[in-house]
């Protein structure tokens, strides 16, 4: 029998310096973003449209993030009920992760039942959401997936960002790679070597679609 999982998206959003909006969650005290379930949309359709009815904020330059979705069973905070979609979709949560460039705020929301579950919402520098994502002995097993999934996913951000530095551009080849050595160059200076351009380039095709 197929499994039948609740498809979802969670969404980094990027400010001009590279911090992530994001908050706390109440429960387990780990970092997270906005998101929710895909409802008759595409994967990125979703994810704009949870993205802004979560944070008020519209996103530009989405792009899903490289890698196999995140299966985690239900999860529920305390004291908090199980609702349709458990019934509907037993063996949990499957969730693809997107990044995307912060454009314009609008009316702030606060998630579907009135009160988020993030908390200290604000801009998060990497540093601090590496350290906030650390898996640690009050987290159940399935939250400690969840949490590195959500950490990996993170952590190839570094690509995009340079891919989407260099123009968007989605074209294989030169263009992309003469693009990327000379902000490479301006980056480090005197530090620069052609290995730089080849391991950004490598990650950036991650990007480009299939």
């Amino acid at each position: 029998m197929a499994k039948k999982y609740r498809d979802r998206v969670e969404v980094f959003g990027r400010s001009k310096d590279g911090k992530i909006l994001g908050g706390i969650y109440s429960g387990d005290k780990t970092f997270g973003t906005f998101g929710g379930g895909i409802d008759n949309d595409t994967i990125l359709q979703a994810g704009k449209r949870e993205y802004k009815e979560e944070s008020g904020w519209t996103l530009k330059n989405v792009k899903k993030i490289p890698g196999k979705p995140s299966i985690t069973p239900w999860y529920r905070e305390p004291g908090a009920k199980g609702g349709e979609y458990e019934k509907k979709y037993p063996d949990g949560n499957r969730t693809f992760f997107l990044v995307g460039d912060l454009h314009r705020k609008g009316k702030k929301a606060s998630g579907e039942d009135g009160v988020s579950r993030l908390q200290n919402q604000r801009l998060y520098s990497p540093d601090e959401i590496e350290k906030l994502l650390a898996p640690h002995s009050k987290l159940n097993k399935a939250q400690v997936k969840r949490v590195k999934d959500r950490l990996k996913a993170f952590k190839k951000i570094g690509s995009y960002q340079e891919h989407t530095a260099a123009g968007n551009i989605l074209i294989p080849g030169e263009s992309i790679k003469k693009r990327v050595k000379s902000i490479m160059k301006n980056k480090v200076g005197d530090k620069y070597n052609e290995d730089m351009t080849e391991e950004v380039v490598s990650e950036a095709k991650q990007w480009m679609p299939q």
